[in-house]
């Protein structure tokens, strides 16, 4: 009975381990909170604020290089103290490795900058984790 049990959980971590991959091990990407990879894009989030900061002045926005393009996204249902402003710097792309060498620029210092996958309707879908990474063939 335990080498059954234990069969079983070895199938289904193979089968688990290959979400988004077919049998001959190419991957497949699927949807992701319903939106397919064409219609998915990456922004890269410098930092996430009660208050709102003015990108021309504060002192925050010092070190992107020049001409650097910073949206601000304003969260409408915040309550009072919490997360208000998103901070997403460099602009919108289109695949995630362009999204990701533009991280490793300002990384060294914007420390804790990461990428946000966003749908084509401008619906913010989240971090890019290892699993979206894993379902979208990243």
């Amino acid at each position: 009975m335990l080498t059954r049990i234990l069969a079983v959980c070895l199938l289904f971590a193979i089968c688990f381990a290959h979400i988004g991959c077919s049998e001959d091990d190419e991957c497949v990407p699927q949807t992701v909170s319903g939106f397919e990879k064409t219609d998915i894009s990456y922004r890269v989030q410098i930092g996430a604020f009660s208050q709102e900061k003015d990108v021309t002045t504060d002192d925050f926005f010092t070190a992107l290089p020049g001409n650097t393009e910073v949206e601000v996204e304003e969260i409408a249902d915040a309550a009072p103290g919490e997360v208000k402003y998103r901070y997403y710097a460099g602009g919108e792309f289109a695949d995630y490795t362009s999204a990701t060498d533009y991280r490793d620029t300002i990384e060294e210092n914007y420390d804790g900058s990461f990428v946000v996958a966003f749908g084509n309707d401008n619906t913010r879908i989240g971090d890019v984790t290892e699993t979206m990474r894993t379902q979208l063939c990243l």
